[in-house]
């Protein structure tokens, strides 16, 4: 699979499962860091869709016509990816396991007497930036 550098909404073309296949896998932190960046990619697609939106609210001539049609095509097809973009985060997100964290925190060279302890903070902890960016997700879903 040939990856275009111009190709801005990341792997939103594969199955789930190869989401993360250009990462180390090394667990949760790494898929927190790679939503995370997704995220901010979405962010910026919606800050575009928005100046396109308003770019096209001022094309009010004939021959300005054209070209909004064609803003407005790129604005529909855009929305599209960006909300499979959300659904699949908001997907990977809540399929964060305790497993995973248990990979996670083996991958930090966590010491097996530590891991249940640590796994009990870990897995909550990012239980928490998992809602939190859940939200950030509703967020933006509602901004489209």
């Amino acid at each position: 699979m040939s990856h275009h550098p111009h190709h801005s909404h990341l792997g939103h073309h594969l199955p789930p499962s190869h989401h993360h296949s250009s990462l180390p896998s090394n667990g949760p932190p790494l898929i927190l860091i790679d939503i995370d960046r997704q995220s901010g990619s979405i962010a910026a697609q919606l800050r575009e869709i928005h100046h396109l939106r308003r770019v096209s609210n001022h094309m009010t001539s004939k021959r300005d016509q054209l070209a909004n049609d064609g803003i407005h095509s790129y604005i529909y097809a855009s929305i599209k990816v960006i909300k499979e973009d959300i659904a699949g985060l908001r997907k990977n997100v809540s399929n964060i396991t305790e497993d995973d964290c248990k990979k996670g925190l083996m991958a930090h060279r966590c010491p097996p007497e530590m891991l249940q302890k640590e796994l009990k903070t870990f897995t909550a902890d990012l239980k928490e930036r998992a809602n939190k960016f859940d939200q950030k997700l509703k967020e933006m879903e509602k901004e489209i």
